[in-house]
């Protein structure tokens, strides 16, 4: 259905489309939506603003964006490059910028799909470009194949169909796009939520039977310097990485 809506706005195979989106349902459908056109998916890290935003945006070549709509304000600042539409998730604020389209994202919910390409996607085909940081010069944009993501993934070897993962890293980050891809390859499954945190972390694994996830080093320390509680050890992780 996504795929369908993203058809609706012009999207063929091989196009470029940015995603501006917090963690959720929509960062997920929207990538997944993208891929199965056979086009590109380049999602952006939502605290970008000013000249790191429009080196990517530019940098992308999209022409389409789908994007939180309390973030679209942002757009007015800068080099928005060969951007033509941006499709709102949520409510605009009053400025958005004259110079885009602004579509609403029911467009996204087609029940059609009767009208879709019939698109062989070969394994060497990009299906992301995954940005760097920038924190060592302007973002650099990793374009990631199919094949690489896959190959990447039957490395984790210890995973299994029953697996669910805690992806609380961010989805325009590797390690959050990693997380999903390997779970879901394999039939395991993931419990979204939009960031990490240290005080909620136990409770979260126990609410939502997390078996594995990925610890960026600097969240381990989080978790290593607070306080031992009781009921810590009474949860179901059994494997990080």
């Amino acid at each position: 259905r996504v795929a369908a809506g993203l058809h609706a706005c012009g999207v063929k195979p091989g196009d470029v489309v940015a995603g501006w989106l917090p963690n959720g349902p929509d960062a997920l459908s929207v990538w997944f939506g993208v891929n199965y056109l056979g086009a590109i998916y380049a999602p952006i890290n939502i605290a970008m603003r000013g000249k790191v935003l429009a080196n990517i945006i530019n940098n992308s070549g999209a022409r389409l964006m789908i994007a939180d709509a309390t973030l679209i304000e942002r757009l007015n600042d800068v080099d928005t490059g060969a951007l033509e539409r941006v499709v709102a998730v949520g409510t605009p604020t009053a400025r958005t910028p004259a110079t885009l389209a602004i579509v609403d994202s029911s467009i996204l919910d087609q029940p059609d799909d009767s009208g879709l390409p019939d698109v062989t996607i070969q394994p060497w085909d990009t299906q992301l470009i995954i940005y760097t940081s920038g924190t060592t010069g302007p973002s650099k944009g990793v374009m990631t194949s199919s094949l690489h993501l896959r190959a990447t993934a039957t490395s984790f070897l210890y995973l299994r169909s029953d697996d669910r993962g805690l992806l609380s890293l961010p989805l325009f980050h590797v390690s959050g796009i990693g997380l999903a891809y390997r779970l879901l390859r394999i039939g395991g499954s993931c419990a979204v939520t939009d960031s990490f945190r240290t005080q909620t972390f136990w409770e979260s694994v126990r609410r939502y039977n997390i078996t594995t996830m990925t610890l960026l080093g600097a969240m381990a320390e989080f978790l290593l310097k607070t306080p031992v509680a009781s009921e810590d050890a009474n949860n179901p992780l059994r494997a990080i990485n």
